[in-house]
């Protein structure tokens, strides 16, 4: 496991077991609109096998928690590109994300996220 980009101490090693390790809740499974405020976030490359070739490869994954507590995860390219964003442009500032579900031109579903 690689960590990209935080805001916790990675010298914690508990903060940094519970971002990266044990259930949370899926991003997937918020609603369009939602607002969201993140306290702490992790964005790691996670190390996993390819179940039809066997092959290693990392898979991005994005953490974050709110400050009620709860505990959000997503693979999701999409999110994980637009959170980005909103990390680097608040740069250390509190902020708050709103909840996208979009159609693809394939008319797939996608989330991704906005600065709230």
């Amino acid at each position: 496991m690689t960590i990209s980009k935080t805001n916790i101490d990675i010298n914690d090693k508990r903060a940094l077991y519970r971002m990266t390790r044990g259930e949370s809740e899926k991003v997937q499974e918020l609603h369009d609109g939602d607002v969201i405020a993140v306290e702490n976030y992790c964005l790691y490359l996670d190390d996993k096998i390819d179940d039809k070739t066997g092959e290693t490869f990392q898979q991005p994954v994005l953490t974050f928690t709110t400050q009620t507590g709860r505990k959000f995860g997503t693979i999701s390219p999409s999110f994980i590109r637009e959170f980005e964003v909103i990390v680097d442009l608040m740069d250390g500032e509190a902020f708050e994300v709103r909840i996208l579900k979009r159609k693809s031109r394939n008319n797939r579903e996608f989330i991704t996220c906005e600065l709230a």
